[in-house]
């Protein structure tokens, strides 16, 4: 029999093919290098004692860790229903609403590849103490 248990994460390890966490669970059991699944072209790596949910045998032997990995002190909040953001623990935010697209971030943006277009049915406005076009 397998139950749904809430755990805490203790520590991530995301080096390798499939990303690994250690974390106390039901009675303060802990647990190492149990496999973490996750989505099909997103990867997050959960903070230090974040939460998230995990399948376990009754005698705790066999884990899988389902989802979640939600810091509080460092979750994005405030979104509407329809909207959506990825951010990380130091404040970056690309919030997807509907009325647009924003980006937050105090550190610099950077986009790399062969070739850039922008396409724009209005206008493009850039602003910033220092343009340079290269």
């Amino acid at each position: 029999m397998t139950e749904l248990i809430r755990i805490k994460i203790i520590k991530a390890d995301d080096e390798n093919g499939h990303q690994k966490l250690e974390f106390t669970g039901k009675g303060g059991q802990k647990f190492t290098d149990v496999r973490r699944g996750q989505s099909f072209g997103v990867n997050t790596v959960p903070t230090e004692g974040s939460y998230a949910w995990a399948l376990a045998s009754e005698d705790g032997s066999t884990i899988f860790v389902l989802s979640g990995g939600e810091d509080e002190s460092t979750r994005y909040a405030g979104l509407k229903p329809g909207e959506a953001a990825l951010y990380d623990k130091s404040g970056q935010v690309i919030k997807l609403t509907g009325s647009g697209i924003e980006i937050s971030t105090s550190k610099p943006i950077v986009m790399k590849g062969e070739k850039l277009d922008i396409e724009m049915s209005g206008d493009v406005n850039i602003k910033g103490a220092n343009i340079n076009l290269n």
